[in-house]
């Protein structure tokens, strides 16, 4: 009875507060086990203190008729006081497992709100990812859109730097050939410069000549 007892006392005391909620309910479990035999064992063990006592008293009065009123009634009282005692004992004993009875439920409690509050916390954990999840996909959707416009429009910048290249290349040309007007320009208005000063020679001749 002491052993369950100091059992008990282990189980109902120890708290760990890192064991999951299978743990706690096993110690509960357990405990009890424990209780239901320890209740047990000190009913056989006050009906048997009962029984012996009552036995005793039968066979000192069996043994001692002569046994006055007063003798046996000290007997009485004294397997009552021993009973009572004992129910006292009994009764200590289920109050203090009680006791840790409603501290472990009480503990229980706290766990079961620390596991929903945990439960509710992985269930927003659980939306934040998913939520995550889709501007992830969105982002890639997006990403692809903007390789695929990024692609045309180096298609276009290739086409306009090809364009651009041609338009210099022709730039070029029309310089070289203005260049080479420019030249005929100059070479005309020297040819045509000598041809008034031929003239201008030639009008001076005749002016001396008249």
């Amino acid at each position: 009875l002491a052993e369950l007892t100091r059992t008990l006392s282990h189980f109902c005391t120890v708290d760990d507060h890192q064991a999951d909620t299978h743990s706690k309910l096993k110690l509960v479990h357990l405990r009890d086990q424990k209780m239901i035999r320890i209740e047990s064992l000190l009913a056989s063990k006050c009906e048997s203190l009962g029984a012996t006592a009552s036995g005793k008293a039968h066979s000192a009065k069996r043994a001692l008729p002569s046994m006055s009123r007063l003798h046996y009634f000290v007997i009485v009282v004294d397997v009552i006081l021993t009973l009572a005692a004992y129910r006292q004992t009994t009764e200590d004993v289920l109050q203090r497992q009680t006791n840790h009875i409603q501290e472990m439920e009480v503990q229980l409690r706290a766990l079961r709100q620390r596991t929903d509050a945990a439960e509710g916390e992985c269930q927003e954990l659980r939306a934040d990812r998913e939520q995550l999840e889709a501007l992830q996909r969105e982002l890639e959707r997006e990403n692809a859109h903007l390789e695929a416009d990024c692609e045309k429009m180096r298609g276009k910048l290739a086409e306009l730097e090809a364009t651009v290249a041609g338009m210099r290349q022709e730039l070029v040309t029309a310089q070289m050939e203005a260049a080479a007007a420019d030249q005929q320009l100059n070479n005309a208005r020297q040819e045509l410069e000598q041809v008034r000063k031929d003239l201008r020679q030639k009008l001076d001749v005749e002016d001396r000549c008249a």
